[in-house]
């Protein structure tokens, strides 16, 4: 009964140096982009697991977060470069002040996952990305103990199983 994205700074530092690239630019500010989230395994049905009502709720949670608050604005503005430079132009602060997510859609691909989209300026619909993610994956991991009423061992082999591919992948970057 909780929201997952609770918070502006519930983000990737990354997505805000993207932002300020976005919005030095004019050419790319206004960009109208289409954006879809899509799960890519074959062996995951987000839509057999999470309720779509839940799932809407919890991305409605998140487009009506007041979105950056004048503390977080204080900490991404008191972010340095090492040279001591501000990482965030004045400008990208000022976007950021009367920031709400834009609009989405939910609908459900041939494989039964939910795919999100977002067809809106690059500059607002980059900031989706993040909570999307993190409202996808935890519905889904919520929704999935709850329906399989998994045992404590059950879980802990979910668990291992994701830590094990993570450490996989981990090892194909390095």
């Amino acid at each position: 009964n909780e929201a997952e994205v609770t918070s502006f700074l519930n983000n990737d530092l990354y997505k805000f140096m993207m932002l300020d690239f976005i919005l030095a630019h004019r050419e790319y500010k206004d960009l109208i982009v289409h954006r879809k989230m899509t799960i890519r395994s074959k062996d995951i049905k987000t839509a057999f697991v999470i309720p779509e009502r839940a799932l809407i709720e919890q991305l409605d949670a998140a487009k009506n977060i007041s979105w950056v608050s004048k503390k977080d604005l204080e900490y991404l503005g008191n972010l340095k470069r090492p040279n001591g430079s501000p990482l965030l132009k004045q400008a990208t602060l000022n976007f950021l002040k009367d920031f709400t997510l834009p609009d989405y859609n939910v609908s459900i691909d041939e494989n039964n996952n939910y795919e999100l989209e977002f067809i809106w300026p690059w500059s607002t619909s980059i900031m989706w990305e993040i909570a999307g993610l993190k409202i996808i994956n935890s519905s889904y991991l919520y929704n999935y103990i709850k329906k399989a009423w998994l045992s404590n061992s059950e879980f802990t082999q979910i668990i291992n199983t994701t830590l094990s591919r993570l450490y996989s992948d981990i090892d194909i970057f390095k």
